[in-house]
C-alpha cells in the first residue's frame, strides 16, 4: 500500500489551487441560467453577418483568463462553439443545431487586451444536405 505524501508536497498543492482560485466558489449570479452563454457573446462584436460566414471580434479580458494571462482553452472552444452554431444559422434559418465533434488545435496563446479578428465559414458536403465543416481562425 502507497504512503501518505509529504506534508509540505500537500501544502505547496493547496497553495497552487489557491493561487489559481480553484478553491472559492462561484459568485450567486453564475448560477443563473444562460449565465455563461451571456459571458461569452459579450465577448465578441459582430463586424460581418452573410450566409455561410461570420466575421467577429473577440477582446481578450481578464474575466476569461487562464492563470497565464492568456484566453482560457475553455473559453476558445466555447467562442468556436458559439460561432459555428450562429453560421450554421446564417444558412439553414433559426433551427437547433447541436455541434457533434470539434477538434480545437491551439497554436499560439492571445494575451489579455489584445483584440483578435474571428472567421467562421461553413463549406458545402457532398455527402450531405446540410453545408458542414466550420472554420474558425483567430488572427491577432
Amino acid at each position: 500500500m502507497a504512503s501518505s505524501p509529504p506534508a509540505d508536497s500537500v501544502a505547496r498543492l493547496m497553495g497552487f489551487f489557491r493561487t489559481l482560485g480553484i478553491l472559492k466558489s462561484p459568485p450567486p449570479i453564475a448560477d443563473r441560467q444562460d449565465f455563461f452563454s451571456d459571458v461569452i457573446r459579450s465577448l465578441l462584436s459582430v463586424d460581418l453577418v452573410e450566409p455561410g460566414h461570420i466575421i467577429c471580434t473577440l477582446t481578450v479580458n481578464p474575466t476569461v483568463a487562464n492563470p497565464y494571462n492568456t484566453l482560457h482553452g475553455g473559453v476558445v472552444a466555447s467562442v468556436a462553439e458559439a460561432m459555428t452554431l450562429a453560421c450554421a444559422k446564417t444558412v439553414a434559418g433559426d433551427k437547433d443545431f447541436f455541434l457533434g465533434e470539434m477538434s480545437t488545435s491551439y497554436l499560439s496563446a492571445a494575451r489579455i487586451d489584445t483584440g483578435s479578428s474571428l472567421l467562421a465559414g461553413f463549406y458545402p458536403s457532398i455527402n450531405s444536405f446540410f453545408l458542414v465543416g466550420g472554420l474558425l481562425s483567430f488572427y491577432v
